[in-house]
């Protein structure tokens, strides 16, 4: 390990405190379920956006967009062809369920996702 990745560490703990610090108010509470949904592409060019997403109690916070973009990311992965081609590219989805943060950081997004425009 080298001191550039110390200062990253350091830097992503900085980030860590200081979101809590900003945001904390924002945090969606361990163990509670809230029920809402995401709207989302994969361009054609193979980016993953969020559009929206809406959870009834909890407003937006970083914690959450960042779990909205590992849950895309990780949709993508599954449903992605090995042979290189990508039939969910081009299309918005739609994600119906509900959201859960646990204590150690871990999240569980539940629902079915449906392809709503390709």
């Amino acid at each position: 390990m080298g001191l550039q990745d110390v200062a990253q560490i350091i830097e992503a703990d900085n980030r860590a405190i200081a979101n809590a610090m900003t945001f904390g108010h924002l945090a969606p509470k361990p163990i509670t379920e809230y029920k809402g949904f995401i709207l989302f592409t994969i361009t054609s060019w193979g980016d993953l956006v969020p559009i929206e997403a809406e959870f009834k109690n909890l407003d937006m916070s970083p914690w959450l967009f960042e779990d909205i973009k590992e849950y895309i990311h990780k949709f993508w992965k599954k449903h992605k062809d090995k042979s290189g081609s990508n039939r969910i590219y081009g299309k918005v989805f739609k994600v119906e369920g509900t959201y859960k943060k646990f204590k150690n950081g871990n999240f569980r997004m539940s629902g079915k996702v449906k392809c709503i425009k390709s």
